[in-house]
């Protein structure tokens, strides 16, 4: 972006040689900037929401993989035959820990 700056002369009509950007263009510059932080802080946010996000659902699964093993526990042996599973296979599935699949 090309801003133009406006020469601002010294105390007796001689140039200071100092250049400051207008008002208009003081705004714009900090305007841009104020959306550049803007973009990277939404984009740490979104970051850190997709990571909490993914951890989350690592939590969810290992929560319902306990869940679903205490229940394949309480069922008795006739509902695990019509499962086709033994006693041996419900007792190693919930001998792992919650974490492993």
């Amino acid at each position: 972006m090309d801003i133009a700056f406006e020469l601002v002369t010294g105390g007796h009509g001689e140039d200071a040689g100092v250049a400051f950007p207008s008002f208009a263009e003081e705004k714009m510059i900090s305007h841009t900037q104020g959306i550049s932080r803007r973009t990277r802080s939404a984009e740490l946010w979104i970051a850190v929401r997709q990571s909490c996000g993914t951890w989350m659902d690592s939590l969810y699964r290992c929560q319902q993989r306990l869940r679903q093993r205490l229940m394949l526990q309480k069922l008795d042996d006739r509902m695990l035959q019509d499962l086709a599973l033994s006693r041996a296979d419900v007792e190693a599935e919930a001998s792992k820990p919650f974490w492993r699949s």
